[in-house]
């Protein structure tokens, strides 16, 4: 996830200037309304930086315990391979620690028209236009959220555990990146840090499939690497999680088709309450294969509504198609990110008619010629 408020400061000067103009621009170009919201999310930041430490001043704390200290050891490890052997930015991204104290960093809002699976966009300065809007209260992301049910909106708040400033300041670690397994950890580094490598205006699909895909190899080497057994169990994981995107995006297909039909609302609302009722029922049946996997189960339990559903294609939908071109340049990442800069530079519809053409030739094995803008 990149952020579309949140910047990182150092001590230098040049540092300070590039923060006063990052939201001079913000203010200059916001309305009245937006205000607010801006200044809330500057306040938000300001707390978490004013708790982040160097790692190494972190580590040779005693009071630290050896589960963080490893942790952390383990991410910094990580955070050079990703410069060195995924040939990500090396810069002061994820140097320093922040214990923030709470579960999520960040919480965004999802929202959906109450007859179409697309997310509704938001366009800020600097980002653009992107399928969310976050904020780092979570009272202030699920008053949002009411404000645009009100609106007949579908609506879902999702917590974040990390955010990208876009490579405008230094990103610290933060103790909700560390909530969960190894695996985890490390491919939520690796896909933000791949948010500073490239990061196209009014284009998530292909900034976030870009992302997960770069993550998803970066994870792969580093086992490879540490020959780390944990990576069976990293492999089945993904598995149940691949099993479960293919389950959503049935099921948003299967709306999507629902919503062209021109039937009226009332049958629709009908019809849509059976596909979510079905999609419970599936997702047990799925469930019996998972070995007791229940990661899901909260999200499962939620009054779903298209707003859950929007996202899923937006991440991986065209996910397969980068695999496609890091396999088409032998694992190459130099050549990788030369073939994907030379595709983010064109414009947007010939960029994505691009991508169709390179998954169309997927049989042949013959990459397609890409012409930059």
């Amino acid at each position: 996830m990149k952020s579309i408020f949140s910047t990182d400061i150092t001590n230098s000067n040049f540092s300070h200037l590039r923060w006063l103009a990052f939201f001079a621009l913000f203010f200059l170009l916001a309305g009245c309304s937006s205000i607010d919201y801006y200044k809330n999310a500057v306040n938000g930041h300001f707390e978490i930086l004013r708790k982040a430490e160097p790692i190494e001043e972190v580590v040779s704390r005693d009071a630290t315990s050896p589960e963080l200290k490893k942790k952390l050891l383990n991410m910094q490890q990580a955070r050079d391979f990703a410069s060195k052997t995924l040939l990500l930015p090396d810069n002061g991204s994820y140097r320093r620690y922040a214990d923030i104290g709470r579960e999520c960093v960040a919480w965004n809002v999802i929202a959906a028209e109450e007859f179409s699976v697309e997310p509704k966009q938001w366009c800020f300065p600097v980002a653009g236009c992107v399928s969310y809007k976050g904020f780092f209260s979570p009272r202030q992301a699920k008053q949002y959220a009411a404000e645009l049910r009100k609106q007949g909106l579908d609506t879902y708040v999702a917590g974040a555990l990390a955010y990208s400033t876009l490579g405008w300041f230094d990103d610290p670690i933060l103790s909700t990146m560390l909530s969960h397994r190894e695996s985890h950890c490390i491919e939520v580094l690796f896909h933000e840090l791949a948010h500073q490598k490239l990061y196209i205006e009014n284009d998530t699909a292909f900034n976030e499939a870009f992302a997960t895909a770069v993550a998803e190899e970066g994870i792969r080497r580093w086992f490879v690497k540490t020959n780390n057994k944990a990576y069976e169990d990293f492999l089945a994981s993904r598995q149940q999680k691949n099993d479960f995107n293919t389950l959503i995006l049935s099921t948003r297909e299967k709306l999507n088709a629902l919503y062209r039909q021109g039937i009226s609302p009332e049958a629709m609302r009908q019809q849509k309450a059976k596909l979510f009722s079905q999609l419970k029922f599936d997702y047990k049946e799925f469930k019996k294969h998972w070995n007791g996997d229940d990661r899901y189960d909260a999200w499962m339990s939620k009054e779903l509504n298209n707003a859950h559903l929007a996202l899923v294609a937006t991440y991986n939908d065209l996910v397969p198609i980068f695999n496609l071109v890091l396999l088409q340049s032998n694992g190459d990442m130099k050549t990788f990110y030369e073939r994907i800069f030379a595709i983010s530079s064109q414009p947007f519809e010939d960029r994505h008619q691009t991508l169709r053409r390179i998954y169309a030739h997927r049989v042949t094995g013959v990459p397609v010629t890409v012409l930059s803008k």
